[in-house]
């Protein structure tokens, strides 16, 4: 579940949790913080409501469970794609700054993240507007590449044709489509309703 963060905090607690689909009323309320070794450079809120029993992890926009970094920069900040996008503007894999396994690593991930390995590829494309026939034939590329730099050079392509509209929305859902992530909630910071993006 993502939700903006002002001093730390959600700015705006749903008013309904995962659970809420038996009719009764949530009871949501702050039920502790998570500390992160890497990731958003503040403490994550945990909710819990008492009516369901659920708690839930509340995520700045922008930001999955497990990420060391934003789908989407806000500034100078780096994001999941950029390790891959360097080693794209890298002559090779070596050239590029970073341990090669943590770069090779984030070169996977992102590459997942953009529909270019795993399942669901199709629906990956349409969550981020992308024209199947181009995406395919990247896929097979990328699939096809004997080298990390090369594979590295499709996924900056790949992030590229991402349209700016909406795009931590649109990264969510083909997280979730390709196996990335869960299921991508929101919270309107109007009403605090719970919502999913799909």
């Amino acid at each position: 579940m993502v939700a903006p963060y002002e001093n730390g905090a959600p700015a705006v607690l749903p008013s309904s949790c995962l659970g809420h689909t038996d009719g009764r009323a949530c009871d949501v309320r702050r039920h502790s913080t998570r500390a992160r070794k890497c990731g958003p450079e503040h403490e994550l809120t945990v909710l819990r409501c008492r009516t369901h029993g659920v708690a839930f992890t509340v995520y700045p926009v922008g930001w999955t469970p497990y990420d060391r970094a934003p789908l989407v920069a806000a500034a100078s900040q780096e994001t999941v794609f950029t390790p891959a996008l360097q080693v794209a503007e890298a002559s090779s894999l070596s050239a590029a700054s970073g341990h090669r396994r943590s770069l090779v690593r984030v070169i996977v991930r992102a590459a997942a993240w953009l529909g270019l390995t795993g399942a669901g590829h199709e629906q990956v494309a349409a969550a981020l507007d992308m024209d199947l026939a181009p995406h395919l034939a990247r896929r097979g590329e990328y699939a096809r590449a004997t080298t990390w730099h090369r594979r590295a050079v499709l996924v900056a392509e790949a992030r590229r044709v991402v349209p700016a509209e909406r795009q931590v929305e649109r990264l969510l859902v083909a997280g979730w489509r390709g196996g990335c992530c869960g299921r991508p909630w929101r919270v309107d910071p109007q009403t605090g309703a719970l919502a999913a993006l799909v």
